[in-house]
Formats: structure tokens, sequence, C-alpha cells
């Protein structure tokens, strides 16, 4: 009996690392990032995608990851030309155009930087995705798009461009369609992706998500205008002390801050719960068992992490992301191995170096 068939079989999918095993690939990941000016990180990230990939399973298998530093420094050097020149020629442009008087033209330029910058947002995340699956690989068979994500990127851009024009109410739609458009177009061997996710299961904890901060400003405002309010038998007055008005500003802010943070995290954890389960793969559907409060629980964590380490601890945060994925992701149904072959999408050349120059996340 193999050692997949001894941890867990009923998940099919899981994770075999040792934190004390990985902790030493941080801690030089790290020195070495900082000795070389962050020019390692990119070689960081191969060390441990590599450690995390072969000692994940899949099925009744380990996965490998073949991508390279390289290919990472040179798709995080091409977004910072393809990004990098045009943003900062608008800069200099829009302030010119502020001191000549042309402030309506400043304006429409600024708009345009906007959208051209969300459009490459959405190349970015496609090409990540596309990226990695592109370099694991499990039995020898890989997976990957055809697709270059150019379509990907104007859909994410009109799309939340309509979240936008309807002042953030749209956000469920948004997310989940772009989530389908996503995973439409990749595939794993001969075997295509198929996502499905609907918005219903995800409105509930979104519409409290959006209420809640208008709710805050409602109050908040009326606590302003107001002379005097009644907070558990205490009357505060607009003419407190300056010292006594900054301390219960603070906490009502950290208090509003925390309690959106949390709605922000349950939301999420139901709109990943949602896409997931709505993934098929040839005879495979997936599941996600995370609730919201293990989310934020991992979030807590990390953030005391890398406050309590002075950063250090941030390039430990690969093993436990991946660690907490591998734990809660099920795989459900049966894959027809012997009709899984090689997949004909072509080679990457770049990767997602893309989402390291516009420092935002693909997963």
């Amino acid at each position: 009996m193999s050692e997949i068939d001894i941890i867990a079989p009923e998940h099919r999918f899981g994770f075999t690392g040792n934190w004390r095993e990985f902790l030493t690939i941080a801690l030089s990941n790290a020195l070495l990032t900082l000795v070389t000016l962050g020019i390692y990180r990119f070689w960081a990230i191969k060390r441990e995608r590599d450690y995390l990939w072969s000692h994940t399973w899949f099925l009744d298998d380990w996965l490998e990851w073949t991508g390279t530093g390289k290919e990472l420094l040179l798709g995080f050097i091409t977004a910072a030309f393809l990004l990098g020149i045009p943003l900062f020629i608008l800069q200099f442009g829009i302030q010119a155009m502020v001191y000549r008087g042309y402030g309506n033209a400043a304006i429409a330029v600024s708009l345009l930087t906007l959208l051209f910058f969300n459009f490459f947002v959405g190349v970015a995340r496609f090409r990540a995705l596309r990226y990695r699956l592109n370099r694991t690989y499990w039995k020898g068979i890989r997976g990957g798009s055809d697709e270059p994500g150019w379509t990907y990127g104007w859909s994410n851009l009109w799309k939340w461009v309509v979240n936008y024009l309807s002042l953030g109410s749209a956000v469920a739609w948004t997310m989940t369609s772009l989530w389908n458009d996503r995973w439409n177009e990749m595939s794993f061997g001969n075997l295509d992706f198929d996502s499905k996710a609907k918005v219903r299961p995800v409105l509930v904890p979104f519409v409290f998500l959006y209420l809640t901060p208008l709710l805050i400003l409602i109050v908040s405002v009326t606590l302003v205008l107001v002379q005097g309010t009644m907070v558990q038998g205490v009357y505060i007055y607009m003419d407190a002390p300056p010292l006594f008005r900054i301390i219960f500003f603070l906490i009502i802010a950290s208090t509003s801050y925390a309690f959106v943070s949390l709605l922000f995290v349950i939301y999420y954890a139901a709109f990943y719960r949602n896409g997931v389960a709505n993934l098929e793969l040839g005879g495979l559907r997936f599941s996600f068992e995370a609730e919201g409060g293990e989310w934020f629980i991992l979030l807590l964590v990390d953030g005391l992490i890398i406050i309590a380490t002075l950063g250090i601890g941030y390039f430990f945060l690969g093993y436990r992301h991946w660690a907490f994925f591998a734990k809660h992701l099920a795989i459900h149904g049966d894959l027809d191995e012997t009709a899984l072959r090689q997949t004909s999408t072509k080679q990457e050349k770049y990767s997602d170096g893309w989402l390291d120059a516009m420092d935002i996340g693909a997963f």
C-alpha cells in the first residue's frame, strides 16, 4: 500500500509537507532575496513551488513543478516594460496638462490610464493561471490554454466598468462571471475545464458586505451632525476634549474596519466555495470546504507572523496557504485515465511574473 493510500484516500488530493523542512527553504529564500536586493525572489518562488508540488498528490500520483526562476524574471520584466513605460509617460503627461490648465483633459487621460491598467490586470490573471497549469505535471501530463489572454483582458475591463457604474453593486456578478471566463479557457491534458458558477449562492454574504459600510457611514455622519448622542448611557458632545474625540474615532474606525474585513472574508469564502463546487474536469468534480472563519484565522495569523518576524515570515506564507488549500480541497467522481492524453497547447515563454510586476495575486 502506497503512502497516498494511507494518508487520505477519501479526498484524493493532499499535502505531506512539513513546516520544519520548509522553514529552512523560507529562511534561505529570505536571506538570498535580501542580499540580492530582491532579484533572487524569482528563484525563491521556484524553490518554494518545487517543494510544495513535489509533496502534493492528486488521485494516485504526485505533482511536479517545472517552472524556472528565469521564466518568472522574464515575465516580470515583460510586464514592467509593457506597463511601466506607458504609465510613466501618462503620469507626467497628466501633471503637465494640469499645470497648463487642461483639467478636463487630465481627467480624461486619468480615466484612460485606469482602463488601461484594468485591462492588463485581467491579462495578467489569465496568463498566471495558464502558466501555472502549463508548468504543473501529473503523470507526465500538463495543462494550459492556447488563448493569449487578450480576450479575457477585454472581458475583465468591461465587466469591471459595469461594476463601477453600478457603484459596486455588481461585484458578485463580476467576480463570478470572470471566474467562469478564466477557467472555461483552460485544460489539463486533452480535457477541458468546465465552470458553471452562478451568482445566487453568494448574494446573501455580498449584500451584507455591500450594505454594512453604507450603514456605518450613515451612523458616523449622524454622530458628527448631532450635538450629542447616547452611547451605552454616556453622552458624547462635540465640544469634548480633542484627545477624547481622537480615541473615540480610532475605536470606531478600527472596529468598523475589522468588522467589514470579516464580512469580506466571509463573502470571499462563499465565492471561492461556489466557484470550486461548479468546476469540472472530465468526470471529476471539486469542492472546497473552508468556511469564512477559517479563512479569517488564516489571514490573521499571516499578519501576526509578518509583524512578529519583521517581514521575514512573508517567505513562509506560501507554505501556509498551500497547506490550507490542500487540506480543504476534495475531489469527487472518476477520471478515465486511459482516455487522458497530453495537451496540444503550446509551451509558455513567459510566466506569472506579470502578477509580480503589478503586485497582485493569482489564486
